[in-house]
């Protein structure tokens, strides 16, 4: 596959093909809060926010498409946020608690190197402590629970801020390596930000803003981590449509691209396959599902794709080109397959 994607502002973008190497094509593209005090409401689509009562400061988690499943003070007086993302499976847990004297750092680091010896007692061979941010950070994965599969990954996080310890836990069932960079991301979005005077909610982040998060990973090549703001943009925009055609088009194409350079096939396909119900004569989305069945050698789809990528092609966005099949790596195994060759006689003939 051939993908290479300009960005307003932000300069060329690159592509990616599981597995082999690539080759670049000129594609021209251009291209919440929920308060959670104690007391807060639930809400789908927005980031997540944890405060105490009367605190000028919130952490803010920027994550969409979460329920909230939590939200109460404790008998021994810690706040307590769990919340959910039916889709993706992630899990988001928040304690708060207040202490007597100033919260610190050097706590934060203690505890979490207390809380790693009793995971290393467990023998979880990939745990390791790093900071992140202002956050002492804790990772490992439970591979199994009473000899059945379980793989959960986990990460904790601790922070300190005046009087008050925030306990963060990331985790997700069923783990996949590709995987770690979508729960990395709500971690890394992580952030304390001050609270409107009165006490109003912090200002509300849309989908442009994830957009723009998740462009500045991808065009340094760094597609694990462009996923998890790309794909808030993109549950964003399904409640609450702000991007241009344009932009839209290039955010999906981009999210599928970081999926599937990841090797995540499944959640590559899933994107495209949602941004051809929305704009079902945009050519690239075809082509790039053309590119996604070539990889698990699904010569019938790749053809039926590839046709409908030609079939739309007057349909591509100003200034971009319709990429050679014939030169495309993610094609080259069905370069000696006289069915895929006639097609591709047949697509070059229909140019002329």
């Amino acid at each position: 596959m051939e993908l290479t994607v300009w960005m307003i502002g932000l300069g060329l973008g690159y592509a990616w093909v599981p597995e082999i190497k690539m080759k670049n094509r000129a594609a021209l593209g251009l291209g919440v809060m929920l308060a959670l005090s104690p007391f807060a409401q639930s809400q789908q689509n927005s980031a997540l926010s944890a405060s105490f009562p009367g605190k000028g400061w919130a952490i803010q988690i920027p994550t969409s498409g979460f329920k909230v499943e939590v939200n109460e003070v404790q008998a021994d007086g810690r706040n307590y946020i769990l919340a959910t993302n039916e889709k993706n499976g992630v899990t988001i847990s928040v304690y708060l608690e207040r202490v007597a004297q100033n919260a610190t750092a050097e706590e934060c680091h203690d505890s979490t190197s207390k809380r790693a010896q009793q995971a290393a007692s467990e023998k979880f061979p990939d745990l390791s402590i790093h900071d992140v941010g202002p956050f002492s950070v804790l990772e490992y994965t439970i591979a199994e629970v009473n000899g059945a599969k379980f793989n959960q990954r986990n990460i904790f996080a601790c922070l300190a801020k005046e009087d008050v310890y925030a306990d963060l836990h990331i985790s997700k069932v069923s783990f996949r390596p590709p995987e770690e960079g979508l729960l990395m991301a709500y971690l890394e979005g992580a952030r304390v930000i001050d609270l409107p005077a009165g006490g109003a909610k912090p200002p509300v982040r849309d989908s442009m803003e994830y957009f723009k998060d998740g462009s500045r990973f991808y065009l340094k090549q760094d597609f694990k981590n462009a996923i998890g703001p790309y794909q808030n943009a993109l549950d964003l925009e399904k409640v609450n449509p702000k991007l241009g055609q344009t932009f839209w088009r290039v955010l999906v194409d981009n999210l599928a691209m970081a999926y599937g350079i990841t090797g995540d096939l499944k959640n590559s396909k899933e994107v495209l396959v949602y941004g051809i119900s929305k704009d079902a004569t945009y050519p690239t989305f075809y082509y790039n599902m053309a590119c996604m069945y070539a990889e698990s050698q699904d010569l019938d789809n790749t053809m039926a794709n590839l046709k409908k990528a030609f079939q739309f092609k007057q349909n591509m966005i100003k200034g971009e080109t319709m990429p050679n099949p014939r030169t495309d790596d993610s094609f080259q195994r069905f370069m000696h397959t006289k069915q895929f060759l006639d097609l591709l006689d047949l697509l070059e003939h229909q140019a002329d």
